[in-house]
């Protein structure tokens, strides 16, 4: 039954995005990362005529933008960011992001962020966005945890499922496949980062950035059409969309269906346009808590954007 449902899930998924090949005869280059922006990407990816290559960790990203060899960059908004503040002749500039917050810390301990007081979590990306979230709202609450880093998401999980550790900072689509393995208490940092800023504001975690050769073509206006329609597809039919995943995504093809399927709406796959706020006030974040070299030493000024 789950295979005819699967089926039915693509014939559906083939006949609404049929028509929205960008259909210019141009083979556009993209990188992107594993993980969240991948599933973002990926029935864009499917249905337009894109050479996606899906990689692993920052340093292909790094080399990327460093060698302007791509057409389009998925990359974290706070990496752009750095390579604009230390390159006149940076030559992307940032469309939009397209995923918000999606770390969560699961505890069998604690189920508030104020209880964290005092008590120890295992956190990842100690120099990068989670731990800017976690130092920002460490600070606006007033507590000081015992914390302890990992080197990424990968290394976290596993201590909270063997008991090594009772709270944890993790994000989906991971979240989703060690919920399944115990009974714990789930804080969305989402909703925490909001209460934080007094605003609505989301957080830039990753970002399409667009080649600046490609500003002003007339076909980019229908390739900025379909990624928009793309990423909507995505979070409104994660069934489809979950086959799409692994095609591009050898990782994220190794995890169960149903529990990526389950992931993909906790993921915050951003559909409204550029805030600009929101990165700004991030990067004032940034500096707050002594990271400013992460991010070239300043919030960005109007030329980093599209």
């Amino acid at each position: 039954m789950k295979k005819v449902l699967l089926m039915l899930s693509f014939v559906f998924l083939f006949f609404s995005l049929a028509s929205c090949n960008v259909g210019s005869g141009t083979k556009y280059k993209m990188i992107l990362p594993s993980g969240t922006p991948a599933i973002a990407m990926s029935s864009f990816i499917e249905m337009n005529e894109v050479e996606a290559e899906v990689v692993s960790g920052s340093d292909l990203l790094i080399a990327a933008f460093t060698q302007a060899s791509y057409d389009l960059i998925v990359a974290p908004v706070n990496l752009g960011v750095k390579f604009y503040n230390q390159n006149a002749d940076f030559q992307y500039v940032l469309y939009r992001p397209i995923v918000g917050c999606n770390y969560f810390i699961l505890s069998t301990e604690v189920s508030s962020f104020a209880e964290l007081d005092g008590k120890e979590i295992t956190i990842f990306g100690r120099n990068a966005t989670p731990g800017v979230m976690f130092s920002t709202l460490c600070k606006y609450y007033n507590i000081e945890p015992v914390v302890t880093y990992a080197d990424s998401v990968a290394d976290v999980n596993p201590l909270l499922v063997s008991g090594k550790a009772k709270t944890i900072l993790t994000a989906e689509p991971s979240k989703s496949v060690i919920e399944s393995t115990g009974n714990y208490n789930i804080i969305n940092l989402a909703s925490l980062w909001s209460d934080a800023s007094g605003t609505s504001l989301d957080v830039p975690q990753a970002g399409l950035f667009i080649k600046k050769d490609l500003v002003g073509k007339s076909e980019l206006t229908k390739l900025l059409e379909n990624i928009e329609d793309g990423i909507k597809f995505v979070v409104d039919h994660p069934d489809s969309a979950t086959l799409l995943v692994g095609k591009i995504d050898s990782n994220l093809a190794k995890m169960d269906a149903e529990k990526l399927m389950k992931a993909i709406p906790n993921c915050n796959l951003l559909t409204h346009p550029l805030v600009k706020e929101e990165v700004s006030y991030y990067c004032e974040k940034v500096i707050a808590a002594g990271l400013a070299g992460t991010i070239g030493g300043k919030v960005p000024d109007e030329g980093f954007y599209y």
